[in-house]
């Protein structure tokens, strides 16, 4: 759909459907499938792919718990006592549909005492200092050999300031 949205002649389409099914065939897809999606595209029409697909509102308001076993059964009480809801008038106008209920996982130790973040920098600043836990790590041979290849990589000079490394 989107060769077909993008391409402004059937010349053009053509050309890259064509590019578009030799990659997905040499990729190991069926060519039965890559041409039914081919035919399935070349009777939409272009002008309606370009019209935006607007979404619906959902006025349904979240309601989230963490997850235990006293909240098993919340999602279907609500459903079944929305008409007491309903039956109150303050109530009513802040829930036209019933809420959208889902349950998390609650914080547990591991969460509690561990970080996803990485630190911002291990290097010290002051290459080669001795309270640097960077340095010692930094292979300083003018070449050397990643593990498992038979190549070698003769790296430039580095540090803990340097940017944009691969750690092997």
């Amino acid at each position: 759909q989107r060769i077909r949205r993008i391409c402004s002649t059937q010349s053009e389409y053509d050309k890259h459907i064509s590019n578009l099914a030799g990659y997905f065939c040499s990729n190991g897809y069926p060519i039965t499938v890559v041409k039914e999606s081919m035919n399935r595209a070349a009777t939409l029409c272009r002008d309606n792919l370009s019209i935006e697909n607007l979404k619906t509102v959902n006025s349904r308001i979240p309601l989230v718990f963490d997850y235990s076993a006293g909240t098993e059964n919340l999602h279907k009480v609500l459903r079944q006592d929305f008409t007491i809801l309903q039956g109150d008038e303050s109530i009513s106008n802040l829930f036209k549909d019933p809420p959208l209920t889902s349950r998390r996982q609650p914080p547990n130790l591991k969460a509690l005492l561990t970080s996803s973040r990485l630190p911002r920098s291990a290097g010290s600043g002051n290459p080669g200092a001795p309270r640097c836990q960077v340095c010692d790590f930094i292979i300083t041979d003018p070449c050397f050999s990643p593990p498992g290849t038979n190549y070698s990589v003769r790296p430039g000079t580095f540090d803990c300031n340097t940017s944009n490394v691969v750690y092997f």
